[in-house]
């Protein structure tokens, strides 16, 4: 059974409200970094795209840390003046002290395996430990011996 996707329109007005804001969706990067998007449930005046441009203007300021387990969520484009372009920018920008990314398409199972792994070493642990912890706990399962498997997350934080 397909599970519908939480709406736009409600992610906009509830992400302002928690500690921490995990949205396992699809993403995509673009040709055009800020239209790089997540994807989510339409309706109204929202397509169900929300775009890096839109990031923005997230209230994320209570917002310690935002994980996007998604695909390509952290990839970035540096202008000729060295200025990143893309998910992480904004969602920074936005206000959050943390983030989780990722560089490229992942794989579900390991996915799941790091978020798992993740979220018990975040307990005790701040992020960018918790997050090294995680890749261990990839790496260390013989199916998952390939970086692709194991090195698709970031860190990012203030």
């Amino acid at each position: 059974v397909k599970e519908p996707l939480a709406k736009e329109t409600e992610v906009k007005a509830w992400v302002g409200g928690y500690d921490i804001v995990h949205l396992l969706v699809h993403g995509k990067f673009g040709t055009e970094p800020l239209l790089s998007s997540i994807q989510l449930g339409g309706g109204g005046q929202d397509d169900g795209q929300l775009t890096a441009a839109e990031m923005f203007g997230l209230p994320l300021d209570q917002a310690r840390l935002v994980v996007l387990s998604a695909c390509e969520t952290g990839k970035a484009e540096v202008t000729g003046g060295n200025e990143v372009l893309g998910m992480m920018r904004a969602l920074i920008y936005a206000g959050a002290g943390s983030l989780i990314l990722s560089y490229w398409q992942v794989d579900s199972d390991a996915t799941t395996l790091w978020m798992e792994s993740f979220y018990r070493a975040a307990q005790s642990a701040p992020p960018a430990e918790a997050a090294r912890q995680a890749l261990q706990a990839v790496k260390s399962r013989s199916e998952y011996q390939h970086p692709y498997f194991w090195a698709a997350f970031m860190t990012v934080g203030r």
